[in-house]
This record gives structure tokens, C-alpha cells and sequence, in this order.
């Protein structure tokens, strides 16, 4: 339970409020108690989302200008298998678009850099 309240403490406060206020006042109480927090939830969202909207506004230039700058296309899907032989059998690698590093056939994520190879 919240703050450290268990059950039986928890039944006790409601006995005690019930004794001072009434069964009349409880659902009227219960009611103001349930409107004020669903307004500080409300509230504490509005401020976090004027915290973080700024912030995204200002990080969102620069990473577009990274992927300008790396010539990288976010959306670009891995590259055409590339096949190195070996004395074997041929092993098809897989190309990364983020970092170019080569990956074996079959890899869901890039050895070097973790992108997903799609």
C-alpha cells in the first residue's frame, strides 16, 4: 500500500471518518478527495509536457543534421547481401545501413552498432 499504510491501519482511518464525518458526508468527501487528485495528475502532465516539448524542438535540428551529415537514411533497409567466399561454401554478409559494418546472413542486429538489419 501507499506510504507504508497496510489494511488494518487503513480500515481504522476509515472507522475514525466515518465516526467524525457521518455516512452522509463520506461519498462527498470521497468525491472532492478523487477530483483533486485527478487534477494534480492532470496538472503534473502539463508540466511535464512543457518540459519536454521544448526539448524535443531543440534536439530535433541537430539530429537532422547528423543524419545529413552521415548521408544516412533512418528508414533505409540493410543493403544487398554481400557474398565473401570462403574455402567451403560462400557466406552471404549483410550490409548495415547505419554503421556499415558486415553481419552474417540471418542477423536480426548489427554486431558493430545494434541497428536492426530489416
Amino acid at each position: 500500500m501507499p506510504f507504508g499504510v497496510g489494511p488494518g491501519e487503513l480500515i481504522i482511518v476509515l472507522i475514525i471518518a466515518l465516526v467524525i464525518f457521518g455516512p452522509g458526508k463520506l461519498p462527498e468527501i470521497g468525491s472532492a478527495v478523487g477530483k483533486s487528485i485527478g487534477e494534480f495528475r492532470k496538472a503534473t502532465k502539463e508540466i511535464q509536457q512543457d518540459v519536454t516539448d521544448p526539448i524535443k524542438e531543440v534536439r530535433q535540428p541537430f539530429e537532422d543534421m547528423k543524419a545529413a551529415v552521415t548521408l544516412q537514411d533512418p528508414q533505409k533497409k540493410a543493403e544487398e547481401p554481400i557474398k565473401a567466399a570462403t574455402a567451403d561454401k560462400p557466406v552471404v554478409m549483410l550490409v548495415c545501413p547505419k554503421c556499415k559494418a558486415q553481419n552474417k546472413e540471418g542477423a536480426k542486429f548489427c554486431g558493430g552498432c545494434g541497428a536492426a538489419l530489416t
